[in-house]
Formats: C-alpha cells, structure tokens, sequence
C-alpha cells in the first residue's frame, strides 16, 4: 500500500547479492511494513524479540526443522548446530524489528549466521554492536504519496480531507494510517459530518500532528571545542590572543550548522 518501489528494489539487490542491511527511520515511518513485506516475498524469517533462543527458535520454526524433543529444552549451541546446514542450502533472509538494544551475545550468534545468509534489521536508530554493509533510511513520503495513501485507507477522493491528512502526518505513513482510523471511527460514531467542511475542519484542528524529528546539531561542548580551536589557531598564525574573535568564529559556525541541518531535514520530507 506504501509507495517504496524504490527501496524495496533496493533491498532485493542487498538479497541477490547477500549483504547485510539495517533499514532506519523514526517510528511510523515504514520499517516493520518493508520488514513483513521481504518476508511475503523471499519467505525469510522475521524476528521481533531478539533473545538468543527466541531467535534461534524461530529460525528453526521458520526453516521448518524437525527435532526429537521440544526445542524449549535444547540449548542454543543445538540449535545453532541445527540451523547453519539448513542456511547454508536455502539462504533464506534473516530479518529484524526493533533491535535498537540488541545484546553482545545475540550478536555473536547473528555475527556466525551471516556467513550463510543476509541480515536485514530495522532500528530507529543505528544499533552500535551490529555491523552492516549497507544502510538504508527510510523517509517520509511526498504530499503525492501521502494523499494516495490517505485515499486508498478512507476510500475517498476529497482532496480537501486528503491535504488535512498530509498536512498533519508530514508524510509519515504510520501517522497517516493513525490520522484515517480515526477520521473513519469519527464519521460511524457522527461525530463529524463529512459532508460539512466546518465539521471536518473542527475534527482535523483536534489532531495531534506529526512531530518532526529533531535537528541534530553538535553538543554544546563542541561550541568550546570550535571556538578554543580557532582561537589557538588564530594566536598561533598571528599571535594575538583576541578571545572574542574566537567565540564569534565559533557560534557564527554553529548557527550556520543549525540553519544547514533545519534546511536539509525540510527538504528531505517534501
């Protein structure tokens, strides 16, 4: 339903060519929707709550092995054992939602099954402990998308709902999707009129809107760091140690930073 054609092709060529993927992007935005729609279509194994033998469970439920005892009393070591040959035959994708926290000993574990397989991960943000060839961030989609994506959930071609919903979603699906559940319950409960654009323009000014992601800047601590830099600098080359110069420098860098980063996060959503 989502329009990402572009990062799906993208994510096939990682498959073909076994690299391993983490996909980023802030809540709502997609990741667990591309996630299970990999998983319809290279028949991988999805994974949502990463303790060793919760993953190695299902990868073996997945691959469907068959063992003589119940898998809850085996270790993980018999697991693993079970598992590598079966991956080594089928390659099927290893997929992962939400592993933001993920431990040092599951990554020791998926460290091993990815000699066999591609690992494909999904995280708000870039997991520290895990290691990627590629990457891929998953942005909101444009006011063209939004609104396709608004008229196929409500089943509607009013352009005035559908600006509304994209207006307050900023692109962003999961809100969109939030935005016209919540219109639809509003309309079977009466509460609005969708005939009657006052009503629905009351019910869309009680919508929380999308908040946008904040803008990464640089630490506080870095305004010192920049400005003493420039400052030693500056009493180096020319040995005058004008400490005002120096903070100026500094804080006209950090606002320009500001100003850039403000910029290139507007741009990328519209």
């Amino acid at each position: 339903m989502v329009n990402r054609q572009k990062e799906f092709e993208f994510i096939k060529e990682c498959i073909s060519k076994k690299r391993s993927l983490i996909l980023l992007g802030t809540k709502g935005i997609g990741k667990t929707y591309m996630l299970r729609l990999i998983e319809a279509n290279f028949r991988a194994c999805y994974i949502d709550s990463l303790s060793i033998k919760n993953l190695l469970t299902k990868i073996a439920t997945a691959l469907k092995i068959q063992f003589r005892r119940s898998m809850r009393y085996m270790t993980s070591e018999e697991l693993l054992e079970a598992i590598i040959p079966v991956l080594k035959k089928t390659h099927r994708p290893i997929l992962l939602d939400n592993c933001e926290n993920i431990s040092k000993p599951v990554v020791k574990i998926l460290e091993q099954l990815n000699e066999f397989t591609t690992i494909i991960a999904a995280a708000e943000k870039k997991p520290l402990k895990l290691r990627f060839r590629e990457e891929l961030e998953l942005r909101p989609l444009d006011r063209g998308d939004a609104k396709e994506l608004a008229s196929k959930v409500l089943q509607l071609k009013d352009n005035f709902v559908l600006d509304l919903v994209a207006t307050k979603s900023l692109g962003v699906p999961g809100k969109v999707m939030e935005i016209c559940r919540d219109y639809s319950i509003a309309i079977d409960n009466f509460e609005v009129d969708p005939l009657d654009r006052n009503s629905i323009t009351k019910f869309f000014l009680g919508v929380k809107p999308q908040i946008p992601e904040r803008v990464n800047i640089f630490p506080v601590w870095a305004l010192f760091v920049v400005g003493f830099g420039m400052l030693a600098a500056k009493y180096f080359f020319y040995s005058n140690s004008d400490w005002n110069t120096g903070y100026m420098i500094a804080a006209t860098g950090y606002m320009v930073l500001i100003v850039y980063r403000a910029i290139s996060e507007r741009r990328g959503r519209y």
